[in-house]
């Protein structure tokens, strides 16, 4: 598991061959993502790692080169607002600070789409199925309230308690008991 490469140009470079049981957790990992949510064929999920839930697009990836024991999750915001944009692209600084915990997660943005992205990631020794359905769903909510009001409804009050608030939001909170569709994209 994980030992030497066997491809003459790897010779040495054992982190090129990661874990062949990380590799299996994720595979069944999406596989029941998608067996619970409805996606007939997890294949084009686990090719590409396009997938929709309640309408918002996601990618996912094994991360299994540079951590084995890793997916990483990018969530499709959308694109910045015309209007406030400076306000709307501090805010997400803003709220990156609060999110920000070591490992994520954090919003991006992607020059070749003009989206906002959230990032996050997902351990795969104690992610589940189940924990991972509820992460896409909270994000996809998350995401939803992003498009509404770009965050920017409570930027009169710029105390840190105001971005607590809105980081705490019902969609985040009520996401364990909101039903969502998801879909191969």
């Amino acid at each position: 598991m994980g030992g030497e490469s066997t491809h003459p140009d790897h010779a040495g470079l054992s982190w090129l061959n990661p874990p062949l049981g990380m590799k299996d957790k994720y595979r069944t990992l999406i596989e029941g993502v998608c067996r619970k949510g409805g996606i007939s064929d997890p294949e084009v999920v686990l090719e590409r790692g396009h997938l929709a839930v309640n309408g918002i697009s996601f990618t996912l990836l094994h991360a299994e080169l540079a951590d084995p024991d890793l997916v990483l999750i990018y969530c499709d915001f959308g694109e910045l607002p015309r209007d406030r944009r400076e306000q709307a692209l501090q805010r997400l600084l803003e709220v990156n600070l609060y999110l920000y915990g070591g490992a994520g997660p954090g919003f991006s943005f992607n020059k070749d789409s003009g989206h906002v992205l959230l990032m996050a990631q997902v351990r795969l020794p104690g992610a589940t199925v189940d924990s991972v359905l509820t992460a896409l769903g909270a994000l996809a909510a998350y995401a939803k309230e992003w498009r509404e009001g770009h965050l920017l409804n409570d930027m009169r009050d710029h105390s840190p308690a105001a971005s607590r608030v809105s980081l705490g939001s019902a969609a985040m909170k009520d996401i364990q008991h909101s039903p969502f569709s998801i879909a191969n994209t």
